[in-house]
């Protein structure tokens, strides 16, 4: 079947002037007869891992950039010839490539839309990065990274299936970087201090000290309130319907994504009212909406990944609130930053963001202190 989408398109200076017509032919799928059998685990970069890669970039002041390989999927090996199995096309396409009305396309690749698609791509992109010299991490398989010949770390290169995130300096990682855009067909290179880039539904914009800010303006500004009359706000404590449970459910979903990835602030109220969603009520859709007009309005406020740490650390902070959830339970939150060593002596330092949270916790606190402990023990 077709899936039909829009595609922005922006001008030099990474602003949108337009917008054009994508059509992608795909393979349904759910409709495989090897469906309960197929290995389709595949590995996608953690915002974590994420965050880690931004944050080592801006610290070496490495020039970061964001390629995105075409046709990814058909650039795999022929792993289906030895399944036979075949695709019935639509009636214009087989118009088009003046096929029979009985004839079918025989699959020999992994193509879009199979399951275990993205697990077959990254089996063949990880050993052709291995075979040029990167280095796979043992804590995170889409993360890999390459030495000069000191044995000095000169590049990093993060893959979340087909879009891949760059950094290093130096002349093998130049000659790495351009032996590997020879290995695959790349629809796109940016580079993040030269524009705006797009990488995993977020923005990046490299400045001119290496500071990496990252956002989701674009994203952020796309998530709509649900609506509600004057009437039924009033009735605050009623219970919400199956339609509005189902939008609930949708936009909490948004918020919760733009949480993870790009919001910390927002998490500990997502969190609450995902544990009040089997009982909303007016009241919390009303919240719900609040939250939606605010992230709106500091939709501007990036996360930024500090190039002025000159001897880095972790730091972990965490923190809860008891009791402060509709069933009496507790709210614990967490963040882990990396920051400069002279924290360590009482100085200020500046810090990039690397991991953080927001969860009701598992055990009921009888103090504000029990909940506290707790939240820095998980």
């Amino acid at each position: 079947r077709w899936v039909l989408s829009w595609k922005r398109v922006e001008n030099d200076a990474g602003v949108q002037i337009g917008q054009k017509a994508k059509a992608r032919l795909i393979i349904k799928g759910f409709m495989d007869p090897d469906l309960l059998t197929l290995k389709r685990e595949s590995p996608t970069l953690s915002t974590q891992h994420r965050n880690l890669l931004l944050s080592i970039m801006a610290i070496n002041k490495w020039h970061a950039s964001v390629g995105d390989i075409k046709t990814a999927f058909l650039n795999g090996d022929d792993t289906e010839r030895n399944r036979n199995i075949g695709a019935d096309p639509p009636p214009e396409v087989k118009e088009m490539l003046n096929m029979k009305p009985w004839e079918v396309f025989r699959i020999l690749k992994a193509v879009y839309g199979l399951l275990h698609a993205p697990k077959v791509w990254y089996d063949k992109l990880a050993p052709v990065l291995e075979a040029q010299g990167w280095v796979k991490s043992k804590l995170e398989p889409c993360v890999f990274k390459l030495y000069d010949a000191a044995g000095k770390l000169c590049g990093l290169i993060g893959c979340h299936v087909d879009d891949l995130l760059c950094a290093g300096a130096g002349p093998v990682y130049e000659g790495k970087i351009k032996e590997l855009r020879s290995a695959f067909p790349f629809g796109s290179w940016k580079n993040a201090w030269e524009e705006s880039v797009s990488f995993c539904g977020c923005e990046l914009h490299q400045e001119r000290d290496s500071t990496i800010v990252l956002n989701q303006e674009r994203y952020a500004c796309g998530i709509c309130e649900i609506p509600i009359s004057q009437e039924r706000k009033r009735q605050a404590a009623d219970p919400l319907t199956e339609g509005e449970k189902k939008q609930f459910r949708a936009v909490l979903g948004a918020l919760s994504w733009r949480g993870t990835q790009s919001a910390p602030w927002l998490c500990a109220s997502v969190s609450y009212l995902q544990g009040a969603f089997a009982t909303a009520c007016v009241e919390d859709l009303c919240l719900l909406n609040k939250m939606v007009r605010l992230q709106r309005q500091w939709c501007e406020v990036p996360v930024r990944f500090s190039a002025n740490i000159s001897r880095p650390m972790l730091v972990t902070f965490c923190d809860a609130s008891w009791a402060s959830r509709k069933d009496g339970s507790s709210q614990g939150g967490q963040i882990t930053v990396l920051a400069d060593a002279s924290l360590l002596e009482g100085g200020v330092s500046q810090f990039s963001p690397v991991g953080w949270q927001s969860r009701k916790l598992p055990r009921v606190a009888r103090s504000s202190t029990s909940a506290e402990v707790q939240m820095c023990s998980s």
